[in-house]
């Protein structure tokens, strides 16, 4: 038994739940006033289009795809599937020989490849943004578990991948409801198809596909203004995979469906053909029903999947392996700052400005960096301190990837608000101040740690590309520039990294509190990075215990654990090496 298919189609215009406010105008939706395309449909019949205006016929550039199965997880909890990553690779194999996708714009992920931080680099840093362009269609498979909004605590949907803990689901799992907007938003791409095969339902029945609830997913909860949604299954149904062939129904007929009328096949047509494939052959097979449904309201006109590409382009080869190692470090080396009045004019790190330290005689300038209101520091120019132990950590300011700096609407939430993005722009500064305090803990007798204002001012008083640069985020230095670094500065080592996303939103029952961070510990005698962790994500979903204020949870809960966990796995790498 399978449980169900959803397809995600998005369109030009923003997405109609509540859009994120964002730091950097740049990373605003675009908005256009292209025609509005909706389908519906009820189980007695076919899908309904109404189209408000005539449809915008754009061609279709290029086509890329992120293919994923999992039928074999970390946890023991999680029942194992029987056809999951091979219903991907049929899938990629479609896509490559009937589906006019070149074979190197066809990411596949299976088994231990897909986990929750491999998926998201792949659809969000290193894989979709690298390639993807504005006339481009993405495509995102997925063929796992799912679960239902019972077992959250905020009554969310996720997508189950290889590592996910099933007791924390929102830390370790794709949430299905912010995966379309996701993608869109990371790629700047305005047609999205994603299509997930996950089911929730009856995993202990033979041939079933679930994870431990009884309910299928309802699919006007993942649903929304620029969407297609096609579901295996209505609400109250099992889907399943076959008797016959070693693929989910649903799967199977889907290949089939897709290509019913040529490689024009539009995506209405193909789920008219795909409903009574599906229906039929589980009627006959196990004397049950099973009927896909579908809903789309989307912009422009509609989408042949197969389709010739009418620019297609090469593009590198990908090395999943690579990826892994390198993750979002040095794929995020430009480091923006925030809107605010006193920062406007002080631009962030360009990879230019970080090249340039690997040539850059350090000279003396005026410090600029200042301590938030609370913490005192010394400035530069009267320092009387002793210089400190030769194998010190001196603590760089943390680089904050503004765009991605995001709050939902607040409306309706009546604890924890945060109304601006505005309130967040201090985030990176309490982390390193964290960082100290459990670094000190941990090796301050034995090695020394010096603060990110002192090591700030050092950093911007030698080297004129940091002068103006309140957040720092040297991930993307090469060995030149941090062993002239370390010439510079009275410190060994340096521990430097970049707040990769903050993300705040309210839900039914609960905020939504994540952040995300990057860093390492670089030996400035030689260069190199000693060690690293990528994308760290602390997540937490409070029922009322942030009734303080939101700002104050981040900073009193949040923050805090990402400093622990940051702290902990660096120090365990640094362990003999200091």
């Amino acid at each position: 038994m399978k449980c169900w298919i959803v397809a995600i189609v998005l369109a030009a215009t923003a997405v109609a739940a509540p859009v994120s406010a964002k730091l950097s105008a740049k990373s605003g939706d675009k908005s256009t006033s292209k025609a509005s395309t909706h389908i519906t449909n009820t189980p007695q019949s076919p899908p309904v289009l109404k189209t408000t205006t005539q449809a915008e016929n754009r061609p279709v550039r290029d086509k890329w795809a992120v293919v994923i199965g999992i039928d074999k997880f970390k946890d023991p909890r999680i029942p194992t599937l029987q056809f999951s990553s091979k219903d991907a690779r049929d899938f990629a194999n479609f896509l490559v020989k009937e589906g006019n996708f070149a074979p190197d714009h066809v990411l596949l992920l299976t088994n231990e490849e897909a986990t929750e931080n491999a998926i998201q680099r792949a659809v969000g840093d290193s894989w979709l943004p690298r390639r993807v362009l504005e006339g481009d269609v993405v495509l995102v498979f997925a063929s796992t578990h799912g679960s239902p909004k019972e077992m959250d605590v905020a009554g969310e949907n996720f997508l189950v991948t290889y590592d996910t803990d099933v007791e924390n689901l929102f830390s370790s799992a794709i949430e299905l409801q912010d995966l379309a907007m996701t993608i869109r938003r990371r790629t700047r791409c305005d047609r999205v198809i994603v299509l997930l095969d996950a089911c929730n339902s009856g995993a202990a029945e033979v041939g079933g596909k679930g994870l431990l609830r009884s309910k299928n997913f309802e699919v006007g909860s993942i649903s929304g203004d620029g969407t297609i949604v096609i579901s295996s299954s209505r609400a109250n149904e099992k889907s399943w995979e076959s008797k016959r062939y070693q693929n989910g129904v649903f799967t199977h007929n889907l290949m089939a469906a897709l290509k019913c009328n040529g490689t024009q096949t539009k995506l209405s047509d193909a789920y008219n053909t795909l409903r009574d494939l599906v229906a039929q052959e589980v009627q006959f097979d196990r004397r049950v029903s099973q009927n896909p449904e579908m809903k789309m309201r989307w912009n422009g006109s509609e989408l042949a999947m197969l389709a010739i590409p009418a620019s297609p382009r090469k593009t590198e080869l990908y090395s999943k392996e690579q990826a892994a190692a390198a993750s979002t470090a040095a794929s995020t080396f430009t480091t923006a700052t925030a809107p605010s009045t006193q920062q406007a004019s002080a631009p962030g790190i360009t990879a230019t400005a970080v090249a340039a330290l690997a040539v850059t005689p350090p000279v003396g300038t005026t410090s600029t960096l200042t301590a938030p209101a609370g913490k005192q520091t010394t400035p530069a120019a009267t320092t009387t301190s002793p210089a400190p132990a030769a194998k010190a950590v001196g603590i760089s300011p943390f680089g904050a990837v503004f765009e991605k700096i995001v709050t939902y609407s607040s409306q309706g939430v009546l604890w924890g608000v945060i109304n601006s993005p505005n309130e967040l722009t201090e985030l990176p500064f309490t982390l390193g101040d964290k960082i100290e305090a459990e670094l000190t803990k941990k090796v301050g007798a034995s090695v020394g740690v010096v603060d990110q204002y002192k090591t700030g001012d050092e950093l911007r008083k030698k080297f004129p590309p940091l002068e103006k640069v309140r957040y720092l985020n040297l991930t993307a230095g090469n060995e030149n520039s941090f062993k002239n670094i370390g010439a510079s500065l009275s410190t060994r080592y340096l521990l430097t990294g970049v707040v990769d996303e903050i993300m705040w939103r309210p839900t039914t029952w609960s905020n939504r509190y994540t952040f995300v961070v990057s860093a390492q510990i670089i030996d400035l005698q030689t260069g190199k990075v000693e060690a690293r962790v990528d994308r760290l994500t602390i997540s937490k979903a409070p029922m009322t215990s942030d009734k303080g204020g939101g700002k104050k949870y981040f900073e009193n809960e949040v923050v805090p654990e990402a400093a622990r966990q940051l702290v902990t796995s660096l120090a365990k790498q640094m362990n003999g090496k200091w």
